[in-house]
């Protein structure tokens, strides 16, 4: 019986042996984009993309390398590392475990759903806490990898986003619900201790009693926790939609965009009531995480991975990058070709082996297509303002014929 090749957006391939079967199985992916999240341990970094993850070797920073990926289809999004071991919150199949001993190939190990939608991870000890937009905070004992125990789960009044843990305490960013801080001595009853609930935090991260929020469209906080029953904003900056967020030793490292572009703020927070600018940069398009060790930033970014040299922090600089194409919006089939809308990009995909799809041509369209269609060895494309035709007769060679 012959197969039914299906291509979606992402880019997915499936194959079915007849359209009602429910034996649907995962073929290969590529064109992966949205790297949401990264994590770093030896020399290798670990990314989240909208697909699953990829892995870099990244031993030397200024020539980062692809060396694995896993295709997980839940929506992946944060990622924690540790002993071998990536812990991949997937979205609606939950968190992933994941086996990176052979950084080539990666294997699931467990898995824990949460019939909701995971967003994060963190692993501290023993312990993971679970952040789900649908369902609050989930605290796991992790002790044996195969054998996940669920200790609590803290529903939220919003989206839990995000979670720092240091000592006793979780803080916990739910977007609009603001800050909320648990007591977590008792893993398995956590105890409601304070929130802010007057800001939007879509990300934070804790050092000494100093909470470092980044609040999306509310720009970024610094927040004075020393009276963890009453903390109050020290700092805020409104005038940037700050995504991420790090602090390492006395530096705070904002990721934000702004109608003027996007940048990374460098502070100097050894006084956090009085933050001094040091440098920025703005080679990275659309921060969604970053990432310092040793000297080195790790961005992930709606367009790709970056590395950063942040030796000197009033200048740094983009090292190296691994960019995607931009995010895969349309889809067309053409014989053994796939063709495909990727940000301003037309590219055309040789799926004649399934197993191994491969770009073999590409062509910048200028715009954003709203729509394409084929017909007779030519593209028709609903672009603002124009109908532009290409003339995609030879797929390695596609160009513009014409437009109205």
């Amino acid at each position: 019986m012959n197969k039914l090749i299906i291509v979606i957006s992402g880019l997915v391939i499936l194959s079915a042996f007849n359209i009602n079967a429910q034996d649907i199985e995962y073929v290969n992916s590529t064109l992966w984009s949205m790297n949401f999240d990264v994590a770093v341990e030896g020399d290798y970094a670990y990314c989240s993309y909208a697909n699953g993850l990829l892995i870099f070797d990244v031993s030397d920073p200024n020539n980062i390398t692809p060396v694995g990926r896993l295709y997980s289809g839940g929506g992946s999004h944060g990622i924690f590392v540790e002993n071998g071991y990536v812990y991949l919150a997937d979205g609606h199949r939950g968190l992933q475990i994941v086996d990176v001993s052979d950084p080539q190939n990666p294997s699931i190990a467990n898995d824990f759903a949460t019939n909701g939608n995971a967003y994060d991870i963190i692993i501290e000890g023993d312990y993971g806490y679970l952040s789900d937009l649908d369902n609050g905070v989930y605290i796991l004992d992790l002790s044996d990898i195969n054998n996940i125990s669920l200790l609590s789960n803290c529903q939220t009044s919003g989206h839990a986003r995000n979670t720092c843990v240091q000592g006793n305490y979780a803080y916990v960013s739910l977007y609009t619900g603001g800050l909320l801080i648990l007591n977590i001595s008792d893993p398995g009853n956590p105890l409601y201790v304070s929130e802010l609930d007057s800001l939007i935090a879509i990300n934070n991260t804790v050092q000494g009693d100093y909470i470092y929020v980044a609040g999306y469209y509310d720009g970024y906080y610094i927040v004075d926790a020393s009276d963890i029953a009453n903390p109050e904003i020290l700092s805020a900056y409104d005038q940037f939609r700050a995504r991420a967020v790090f602090v390492s030793n006395h530096y705070a490292y904002f990721g934000i965009y702004s109608d003027w572009g996007n940048t990374l703020f460098i502070y100097d927070v050894t006084l956090p009531d009085d933050p001094i600018l040091l440098g920025d940069d703005n080679q990275v398009d659309y921060f969604l995480e970053i990432l310092v060790d040793q000297n080195a930033a790790y961005v992930a970014s709606m367009y790709g991975f970056y590395t950063m040299n942040v030796v000197d922090p009033f200048n740094p600089s983009v090292m190296d990058y691994y960019e995607n194409d931009g995010l895969v919006e349309i889809v067309r089939l053409s014989g053994n070709y796939a063709w495909i809308e990727a940000g301003e990009t037309l590219l055309s995909l040789d799926i004649s082996d399934p197993f191994n799809p491969t770009v073999v041509g590409r062509t910048s369209a200028g715009f954003w297509a709203n729509d394409f269609c084929i017909e007779d060895g030519y593209a028709y494309a609903s672009c603002p303002g124009h109908l532009k035709i290409y003339d995609i007769s030879f797929p390695a060679n596609p160009h513009l014929e014409g437009q109205r």
